[in-house]
């Protein structure tokens, strides 16, 4: 069974606001060269470059707004996990479609419905 986290609920979208913020544009729209500037920070990067970046785009700022906007709408949900929303239309005692065995299965649907 799933168990609800922080990390799930707010998903990708804090690394996304990172990654914009610190790879530069035209790497953005190259894949090739997003992967070069990424080993390019990798071999020569400091802490202190990848925090200027970062502060440079007031990330800080992007993720709090993010972190905000997201816990605001789990308030206004009713239910805050796939398994929560799953019992809330799960019905007790539901009932179970059956339609014949294994050898109908097998048959194929030419014997139920007639050749095409």
């Amino acid at each position: 069974q799933q168990v609800w986290s922080i990390g799930e609920f707010l998903g990708s979208d804090l690394g996304d606001i990172v990654a914009q913020a610190i790879t530069p544009p035209v790497a953005q729209k190259d894949p090739l060269l997003e992967l070069a500037f990424a080993r390019a920070v990798g071999q020569k990067g400091t802490v202190k470059a990848i925090k200027h970046l970062l502060e440079q785009q007031d990330v800080l700022t992007k993720i709090a707004t993010k972190i905000l906007e997201s816990t605001a709408k789990l308030c206004a949900n009713k239910v805050a996990t796939g398994q929560a929303m799953h019992d809330k239309f799960a019905m007790e005692g539901a009932f179970q479609f059956f339609f014949g065995g294994k050898p109908d299965y097998f048959g194929g649907l030419e014997p139920r419905i007639g050749p095409p």
